[in-house]
């Protein structure tokens, strides 16, 4: 019986006709659960779309109108990004968007609207907060008139804010709006600011906003002894987030630090949602490549640690990068060639490296196993990097797992097994393999480099559809043809590549689709599913066409 489910199960991953109609069934039905789920939260998404850039300035500055249930530090956030707010009405206002009602002059004429706008509306907000006692409160209308106000009122109130930061017992928060009046000066009085967001720092243990200000000036400043200092203080340390550590353990040259600050920024800024997504997406790929080799319990092994290398390559490689940039300052900034040569000698060589690097610990496990077993590992130590790799990517949303799934996954898989199999093959036989592991390294870095030069280099950008889609093609049939050479004489593979892509390329684009449309309208989400679709179509079309025989 389990022998004629998995005859059956392997014919149907070659029926062209049943992976059609499964396709389209999967879809369907993400569809239709999508729909449902934009239906009862789209609302939910409006509102967070009526505070973006392009949303309604008339209901934000209602918004604003309206929070009264706001606390001094609450308020004073409000007061900081205020201009920016109005930022967003003048660009609304261009387009005849209403403005009425909150203090905001809402005639119809198109002139962009003044510094001093937010003044009335920030004062209407101050006045209605009501965790804000008395004290709070005239800091913070001092606060507010000494950014907008005019010139005679604005430099009344910074007056005032200074005279309160010598006030005894000190008060909360006069030093600290007062550093920040001082650095939106046209001045820029940063030393000045520098000493009384220190001197709150050290007052109030509630301070963070002034803690995290000191450590960007002295960052600025690249004040080594000041970074010293209070990156062995316990109430910086709590209050740095892991950017902000990295930036200092790279003034610092602090090598031990810049790792742990560069694990924590690594997965601080991933979530399980998406871990779930990517893993998903090479669980995929996965399948595909693993058929070549098998899936025994001693493979299994081996392909658990390669995947869990190639993890670690990624972090490995943010760790670089850093290196590279913020330190040695090989950045792409330049002329063409530069652009080209850091491509290259930059994101592909140090890429490409690290990969390599973290498969090599393997090799002892591989030296005596069949060829097919060192391409597969080494690919799934590069499906690992991207894995990783695309967790970042992922925060952006939309559809962005869908392309790369058939891009940054498949070309890591990829370049990596072909170069992992190169060098076992070179330290089975040194002698007689050298050049070719030689050649194979310098293709994978030179391809891996023009790959992201196509997409990155502006003067490129004109070939971006079609220069990556041939870099991709060629990999592909190199890839798959060793593969299938090194494959042919030691096993059959139960369930068909093509199934195993499509309908796992299938469910991926349906699991999408119903998280896009959380918050969204179905529509909106629809056209940006069939967008992301066209858009790579011609890459699914190679994988389709070289799976099909296989």
């Amino acid at each position: 019986m389990r022998l004629h489910t998995r005859q059956h199960l392997a014919r149907l991953s070659r029926d062209r006709s049943f992976l059609l109609r499964a396709g389209f069934v999967i879809m369907a039905v993400a569809c239709a659960i999508g729909w449902l789920v934009s239906m009862f939260t789209s609302a939910q998404g409006m509102q967070a779309m009526l505070v973006s850039a392009e949303g309604d300035a008339g209901k934000l500055g209602e918004m604003l109108g309206e929070s009264q249930d706001l606390n001094a530090e609450q308020a004073a956030d409000w007061i900081r990004k205020a201009d920016q707010v109005m930022l967003k009405m003048a660009l609304q206002r261009s387009r005849n968007a209403p403005l009425d009602g909150r203090g905001i002059n809402s005639g119809g004429d198109k002139k962009a609207l003044s510094l001093q706008a937010p003044l009335p509306m920030l004062e209407k907000i101050i006045s209605e907060a009501s965790k804000v006692d008395a004290s709070e409160r005239m800091l913070l209308l001092n606060f507010a008139r000494a950014l907008y106000g005019e010139d005679e009122e604005r430099n009344k109130a910074t007056e005032n804010l200074h005279q309160a930061t010598a006030m005894e017992p000190a008060v909360r928060f006069a030093n600290e709006f007062y550093a920040d009046v001082l650095m939106k000066s046209e001045k820029g009085n940063r030393d000045k600011a520098l000493k009384h967001y220190l001197r709150e720092a050290d007052l109030f243990e509630q301070a963070a906003y002034a803690r995290q200000h000191v450590v960007r000036i002295l960052l600025l400043n690249e004040d080594r002894p000041g970074l010293k200092k209070i990156s062995a203080d316990s109430k910086y340390i709590a209050d740095l987030d892991a950017h902000s550590q990295m930036r200092i353990a790279t003034v610092l040259r602090d090598w031990p630090g810049l790792a742990k600050a560069v694990l924590k920024f690594d997965y601080d800024r991933s979530s399980l949602g998406r871990y779930l997504i990517s893993l998903f997406a090479g669980a995929i790929w996965l399948i595909i490549i693993g058929q070549f080799a098998g899936f025994e319990k001693r493979r299994l092994i081996l392909y658990a640690l390669a995947l869990v290398l190639g993890v670690m390559s990624a972090s490995a490689t943010l760790f670089t990068v850093v290196v590279q940039e913020q330190i040695r300052g090989f950045t792409m900034e330049g002329d063409l060639m530069h652009q080209l040569i850091y491509c290259v000698a930059g994101i592909g060589l140090r890429e490409e490296v690290l990969k390599l690097l973290f498969f090599i610990p393997l090799i002892p496990l591989l030296k005596k196993r069949p060829q097919i077993d060192a391409l597969v590992v080494a690919a799934i130590v590069g499906l690992g990097f991207a894995i990783q790799e695309n967790v970042g990517y992922y925060q952006g949303g939309g559809f962005s797992p869908w392309a790369r799934f058939f891009t940054a996954n498949f070309f890591h898989m990829a370049v990596t097994g072909l170069l992992g199999l190169a060098l076992v093959q070179f330290v089975r036989w040194p002698r007689t393999r050298w050049e070719e592991l030689l050649s194979t390294f310098i293709a994978a870095v030179v391809l891996h480099g023009l790959y992201d030069a196509f997409y990155m280099i502006p003067q490129l950008l004109e070939f971006s559809s079609f220069a990556p889609l041939l870099i991709l093609s060629v990999i592909a049939y190199r890839f798959f043809d060793i593969g299938e050479h090194l494959a042919s004489s030691s096993r059959r593979r139960d369930l068909s590549p093509l199934g195993v892509f499509v309908l796992g390329a299938a469910l991926l684009a349906g699991v999408l689709m119903i998280v896009s449309c959380w918050g969204m309208p179905f529509r909106l989400a629809l056209m940006g599913f069939l967008g992301s679709g066209l858009s790579i179509f011609p890459i699914i079309f190679i994988f389709i066409n070289r799976f099909r025989d296989a």
